[in-house]
């Protein structure tokens, strides 16, 4: 089980979950998969490559077809909250997935 901000472990999790997708998770998969990766780059405090991460999560959003019962919409806005933060060097919240 993974704790709180185990962005790295998470990464290598989804990214399995990616490399096995079928049709319609493809996208879904990609979405969680840069989040991650994303994590691991605000972590190292890499802030282009975390802004390129989740910037990459929020277009992989637009693609998804089936959200599976998550607000993803939600999640696109905040992440594009979060990106501009990252890239003004300013504090920022993290986004939560939530159910609709």
């Amino acid at each position: 089980m993974l704790a709180a901000h185990d962005y790295f472990e998470a990464s290598d999790e989804f990214e399995d979950l990616f490399f096995e997708a079928v049709r319609d998770e493809v996208e879904f998969a990609r979405v969680f998969l840069q989040l991650a990766a994303g994590g691991v780059h605000l972590e190292r405090r890499q802030w282009r490559a975390a802004a390129q991460r989740l910037d990459e999560a929020v277009r992989a959003i637009a693609r998804v077809t089936d959200d599976r019962g998550f607000n993803l919409a939600r999640m696109a806005a905040e992440l594009r909250t979060v990106i501009e933060q990252v890239r003004q060097g300013s504090a920022f919240e993290w986004p939560r997935v939530l159910r609709r």
